[in-house]
């Protein structure tokens, strides 16, 4: 049984909701980088959203150990949903990328958007 968040999120933690968007060509790749906002803190991550385009391969790394990946064909969950992707939620404390890939075998851009969503404290 999943928990309501709200019950188990600390006072005084600090929401994350962060987007970063890029344009990618056959054969491109974008990796997105968040850190936390605040120091000695523990970021709490239920929710990796990236926008899910066919020939396109998904990888995301927490603290430099791969969480999802490597090179899935469909994100985690798509943009447009936000589903839950861990519960309980995936820890880090440094540093998560999300990697985006446009294979090769693609014709035509596409924008991709990454959108990780939990909260620190």
């Amino acid at each position: 049984m999943m928990r309501d968040p709200s019950t188990v999120v600390e006072d005084g933690a600090v929401p994350v909701n962060t987007t970063y968007s890029a344009v990618l060509s056959p054969g491109q790749k974008v990796t997105a980088t968040f850190t936390p906002t605040t120091s000695d803190t523990t970021f709490y991550m239920p929710v990796v959203a990236v926008s899910k385009h066919p020939d396109s391969a998904y990888t995301i790394t927490a603290d430099g150990t791969t969480i999802f990946g490597a090179d899935q064909a469909i994100p985690p969950t798509d943009i447009d949903d936000l589903s839950t992707c861990w519960w309980p939620p995936r820890e880090w404390d440094t540093k998560l990328e999300v990697t985006a890939k446009r294979l090769s075998s693609a014709t035509g851009d596409e924008m991709y958007h990454i959108q990780p969503v939990g909260w620190e404290e």
